[in-house]
């Protein structure tokens, strides 16, 4: 079964329907979930200040001082 990620804040969802009719309160751009577009890391990577964290959950919960949309981390497009 697939899952289908947050782009900002890492929730999973069985269904991209489910994941993008969701409020996000983490998306600098709107209020809704933005899929995840990368595939499934070991470790996923902040493409503002280069942490890196073993879950897109883990990496969407602390906030990174060099993102200039928003205050926390977001990860790299289709790493």
């Amino acid at each position: 079964m697939s899952t289908y990620s947050c782009k900002y804040c890492g929730v999973d969802y069985s269904s991209l329907r489910g994941l993008t009719s969701g409020s996000c309160n983490k998306n600098p751009a709107g209020k809704y979930h933005i899929p995840y577009e990368g595939s499934v890391q070991k470790r996923y990577s902040c493409k503002y200040c280069g942490v890196d964290y073993s879950s897109l959950r883990g990496l969407t919960s602390g906030s990174c001082h060099k993102n200039p949309a928003g205050k926390y981390h977001e990860p790299l497009r289709g790493q």
